[in-house]
Formats: structure tokens, C-alpha cells, sequence
């Protein structure tokens, strides 16, 4: 007796979500290139959207090379990245006293450009 498959129709992707998601692919593209003789490629991510997404997950599955470590939902203490803009906010963006904008992006761009992350998770010892 033959067996009878029914596709699963897929909610079409959001245009939002294609737009975002297009220029991720492309630096995974890029990463593709850039490491070809790589056995294999480790992605850290958050949980973004982009990283779960159906075009994502889609390249991922066809990109066997590729070896992805999602970090836990809402976990600042493991994402560097968090620490990074809290650190920013701590410092600069939280009670400025900047009257215009282009001050306050000059302060900002001063703060990523001086401030790195040192070993055990401190930030830069420079003085904002």
C-alpha cells in the first residue's frame, strides 16, 4: 500500500526578518571563505533572531563545517558583549551631560576605541 506525505507548510519569513538576516548570511559567507582549510568553525551567538532563523538554520544544515554554541537567554554574566554595553552605559550614556548628540557619539567612539577587555572579564584600566 503506497504512503501518502503531506508537506508541512512553512509561515513565509517576515520582510524585517529577510532584511536582517541577509547581511548575517553574508558574513557567514565571508567566515566560509576566509577559513576554508578550517575543519571546522565555532559561532558563539546570543539568541537573536538571526541566529535561529529558518534561512539561517537552512545555510547552517547545508554548511556542515560550521559548529554553533548559542549562549543562555539573558545571561549578561557569560555574554562579553553585554558586559561591554553595560560598561558603556555605566560610563557614558547613563546621566550624560552632553548637549548635543555629536558629543555624546564623540564620547562614545572614544570609549570603544579605549576600552578593551582584559583577561577574567575586567575592561580597560584607561581613564574616560
Amino acid at each position: 500500500m503506497p504512503v501518502r506525505c503531506t508537506a508541512i507548510q512553512e509561515k513565509p519569513a517576515t520582510l524585517v526578518e529577510t532584511v536582517k538576516v541577509l547581511p548575517y548570511l553574508s558574513d557567514l559567507k565571508h567566515l566560509k571563505a576566509t577559513y576554508r582549510r578550517a575543519k571546522t568553525i565555532t559561532l558563539i551567538v546570543d539568541n537573536h533572531i538571526i541566529h535561529k532563523s529558518r534561512e539561517t538554520l537552512r545555510w547552517l544544515k547545508a554548511n556542515p563545517k560550521f559548529r554553533v554554541i548559542y549562549q543562555p537567554v539573558y545571561s549578561p554574566r557569560v555574554n562579553h558583549v553585554e558586559r561591554l554595553w553595560q560598561a558603556l552605559h555605566e560610563t557614558i550614556t547613563r546621566n550624560h551631560q552632553c548637549h548635543s548628540m555629536w558629543k555624546l557619539l564623540k564620547k562614545v567612539r572614544h570609549f570603544m576605541n579605549t576600552v578593551s577587555p582584559f583577561p577574567g572579564g575586567k575592561h580597560g584600566l584607561a581613564k574616560l
